[in-house]
């Protein structure tokens, strides 16, 4: 019998206990040995926040190792041991293996759900095909699950390969995608600005005008019969059409459709914060909606536009708002407002009038009745919008054979600039003046329509309609001799500029187009303040051209002739030799100041009554060449097209022509007190002076004109101002020179004197001048007499003159004036000038001989 005291050793001697085998139920009731240490020896860290550091890959190997040798290798025993380990692990190890999902009712659930999932994937297979169900799982493959989701799930892992499988939905043809990218760019406006066009196509970027989603109801209603879902419609968006919200900036707004938005977003900001959502409009179409009746078309009834109907009108929209509280109404808002104001001019020394976003306060029930009476005229305003858009795509989409269609508009003048520029250089540039007129005609080899941008550029910067008339002498020539295309109408679109396109000088110029050309010249405006179109988009592609090259140091363009011979030798795209079927073309011309033929006499006749409201207007035929006819709108069905006017489809909107003729005015003579006075206001107004005659004559029509008045202000952008921009140089060199600041105007005092020793009175005035002289003239006011320098446009017995004036008052350069050429008398040539030196820098600036200035303020 063994002592306690050897019986204890042998107990407390760790060599002495037997190893139980790994993996036995002994094993798995043994005690760590850290459970036998002293609590002197215990760590004072606890097991609830000991934290394990994670194992290294090599020692998790290496337990691998050292246990496969003692666990079962027979499957089901080996599941069973499994089993077995977990079932008595302790809590924290049961806890981590729920934590991995190891547990066994976990893992009963697991495999239960992929049971049920392999039988879902299994229909699907079978219903969708390997495609649909590649394409919904997608996200496997890009966490890189592919090859687990497979196994689990029971599949080849080809499936999730979108190439293989059952196919999807057929490819649309090049005809219905062209047709769903041609729609997109229809109902899109582009934006007239160079840092808006992509590089890599050269397409100007364009902003859908709603949301994608109402375009997309838009083309069901257009296109009834042809079948695309949304997602397809949507990814057939061309890349530079953006949606309407990506647009960063917005520019060339209409205010009349703007400031009812303005109105809007303060009305609606009140009513959501005084809880009445219902009563909210949310944006100007919706507004004007309200006030109509059902569409039956896809347009309302006139009566209804007109607010002649009885069922409808502005008082829907009161009523709809009399429901807002008395007290809400009473309470004081801000909003804004596009206005005029006037603002002084520091370059003139004068008050403009110049529009602005003005901040208005009132109360909110002030707020409410003026946008009533603005919604009232703003159903018109939309419907000419939208009725001008849908005549403009239809007759380019039905052009018929020998038929012109052309898009007009003045870009904003380019600047001329260099890459490495000196200081002084900055306030002397050059500028261009820039004229794309995009056309689109039948191609001769295939019948299929091309589009072609011939782009004007120019030194002259007065933006008029004598530009226009080169223009188009410069297309027919174009379109006759060099495309050989037998021109049986051209058919012109613009915005309603008063001083290029839309006022009796310019409308004299259409009705000579049988003379001038042999055919009719048709020319149609787009809705007031919503002309931007397709030659917007080509000014831009231009000067972004020409300023990436000069920023990247491959040109150097320092007036308008280096801008076109870039322009040409860059951006000109025309069939190569052997290949006349090119669909996509452009070409460019260049014209210098004496170019511009101004001073026609048959443009000087008389006001149209109604101009403003005429959207459509064509030249007289071979019968009556100088006779016009004019609509309030544009129609291009196909009766109209044949000229049976009786058949028109769209009679119920469009009215019948009417016949105007053209009458001469009488001829102006500057003599006596009346007409000093008239020269000296018009060039102190010059700025408004240019058509002041159709502006004045067409506040007697419909209230709708209102919408269309004085659209001069749409377009020159940058033409009249920057015409007349005086530099710094120019203001230096005339103060160094000094004392010819009045040369203008000297000789206030004294008789007149003989002119026997300048020129000769017996000799006629066709023989002493003759046209583009430089003369100087004598004009009497009241109590003074003036000289003025002005160039000869025209002889007759008496003398047709353009007016020049001075830069400014202490600039002895001389400008063109703004006032219309005038008929003088002979008798006030003081005397013929030497041909004055044109200056460098911005617009137009002449300085003639001081000698004979000063000679010609003598002969006062």
């Amino acid at each position: 019998m063994d002592t306690p005291t050897s019986s204890s050793a042998t107990l407390n001697t760790p060599t002495a206990a037997p190893q139980p085998i790994l993996g036995t139920p002994e094993a798995a009731r043994t005690k760590s040995p850290r459970a036998e240490l002293s609590p002197e020896e215990t760590p004072t860290t606890s097991r609830a926040t000991r934290i394990t550091p994670p194992s290294s890959s090599a020692a998790r190997r290496k337990r691998v190792s050292r246990a496969k040798p003692y666990i079962p290798s027979n499957p089901e025993q080996y599941v069973e041991f499994l089993q077995d380990m977990m079932r008595t692990s302790s809590p924290r190890k049961q806890q981590a293996l729920r934590k991995l999902n190891l547990s066994l009712v976990v893992m009963a659930k697991q495999a239960k759900l992929n049971d049920e999932l392999q039988k879902i994937v299994s229909k699907q297979v079978k219903a969708r095909g390997n495609k649909k169900l590649a394409t919904s799982l997608q996200q496997l493959k890009r966490d890189r699950l592919k090859r687990l989701a497979c196994k689990t799930l029971g599949l080849n892992r080809k499936v999730l390969n979108p190439k293989n499988g059952t196919p999807g939905p057929k490819p649309r043809d090049e005809q219905s995608i062209s047709m769903v990218q041609d729609f997109y760019e229809c109902v899109a406006q582009p934006v007239p600005s160079k840092k808006h066009v992509s590089k890599k196509s050269g397409k100007p970027k364009m902003i859908l005008s709603r949301p994608i989603k109402q375009v997309y109801e838009q083309f069901k209603k257009v296109y009834p019969d042809f079948e695309c879902s949304t997602s397809w419609f949507f990814s057939m968006r061309p890349q530079h059409v953006k949606s309407f919200k990506t647009a960063k900036y917005r520019g060339c707004l209409c205010e009349y459709c703007d400031n009812i938005k303005l109105k809007l977003n303060t009305l609606d900001r009140q009513l959501q914060v005084a809880g009445l959502n219902d009563l909210r409009v949310r944006d100007h179409i919706k507004a004007v909606k309200m006030t109509m009746c059902e569409k039956e078309g896809e347009f309302n009834k006139m009566e209804c536009i007109n607010r002649k109907c009885d069922k409808c009108g502005e008082r829907l929209l009161q009523e709809h708002l009399a429901a807002v509280p008395e007290n809400l109404r009473n309470q004081q808002v801000t909003w804004r407002k596009w206005d005029y104001v006037t603002v002084f001019n520091r370059k003139t020394g004068k008050d403009a009038r110049r529009k602005s976003l003005t901040t208005k306060l009132g109360s909110l029930d002030k707020l409410i009745k003026e946008l009533v009476d603005e919604v009232k005229p703003h159903a018109a305003h939309l419907f000419h919008w939208r009725w001008q858009a849908v005549q403009f795509n239809s007759i380019k989409k039905e052009l018929p054979q020998n038929w012109v269609l052309s898009v007009w508009d003045f870009g904003e003048n380019f600047t001329c600039f260099y890459q490495d520029e000196a200081q002084s250089v900055y306030w002397g540039r050059n500028q261009a003046s820039l004229h794309p007129v995009v056309t689109y005609y039948r191609c001769k080899e295939c019948d299929e329509q091309v589009t072609e941008s011939v782009v004007f550029i120019s030194s002259d910067l007065k933006h008029d309609h004598h530009h226009i008339k080169q223009y188009m002498d410069l297309i027919h020539t174009h379109m006759v001799q060099k495309r050989q295309i037998p021109v049986q109408q051209m058919i012109r679109f613009s915005d309603g500029c008063a001083g290029q396109y839309k006022s009796y000088g310019p409308l004299a110029d259409i009705a000579y187009g049988v003379s001038d050309y042999g055919y009719r010249v048709n020319h149609n405006y787009y809705g007031s303040r919503h002309g931007k179109g397709a030659s917007d988009g080509e000014s831009a592609v231009v000067k972004s051209h020409a300023s990436r090259a000069i920023k990247a140091g491959t040109a150097i363009i320092s007036n308008a002739r280096d801008f076109y011979d870039h322009c040409v030798e860059n951006l000109s795209r025309e069939p190569e030799a052997g290949a006349d079927c090119l669909h996509f073309r452009r070409s460019f011309y260049y014209l210098d100041d004496e170019d511009i033929v101004r001073g026609r006499e048959r443009t000087d006749v008389k006001t149209f009554e109604g101009t403003r409201s005429m959207h459509s207007i064509i030249g007289g035929n071979e019968n009556d060449p100088t006779s016009l006819m004019s609509r309030t709108l544009s129609c291009f069905c196909p009766a109209c097209k044949a000229g049976d006017e009786a058949e028109c489809g769209n009679s119920a909107y469009v009215d019948r022509w009417s016949h105007y003729e053209l009458k001469k005015r009488e001829k102006k003579k500057a003599g006596g007190n009346q007409e000093m006075d008239n020269v000296e206001e018009d060039q102190s107004d010059g700025d408004e002076k240019d058509q002041l005659d159709s502006d004045e004559e067409d506040e007697s029509d419909s209230e709708e004109e209102e919408y269309q008045s004085d659209s001069e202000e749409e377009d020159q952008s940058g033409s009249e101002e920057e015409d007349q921009l005086g530099s710094e140089e120019e203001d230096q060199s005339g103060s160094e020179e000094g004392g010819e600041e009045e040369l203008a105007s000297v000789g206030e005092d004294g008789d007149l004197t003989t002119r026997g020793d300048v020129l000769d009175g017996d000799l006629t005035c066709a023989s002493r001048f003759s046209p583009d002289d430089f003369v100087a003239v004598r004009l009497v006011s009241r109590k003074k007499k003036h000289m003025y320098i002005a160039k000869i446009v025209n002889i007759d017995n008496d003398v047709l003159v353009r007016f020049l004036q001075l830069v400014s008052p202490s600039s002895s350069l001389y400008t063109w004036s703004k006032e219309i050429p005038s008929w003088q008398s002979s008798n006030d040539i003081l005397m013929k000038l030497t041909p004055p030196e044109l200056q460098q820098g911005r617009g137009i600036k002449y300085k003639f001989l001081k000698a004979e200035l000063a000679r010609c303020s003598s002969l006062l």
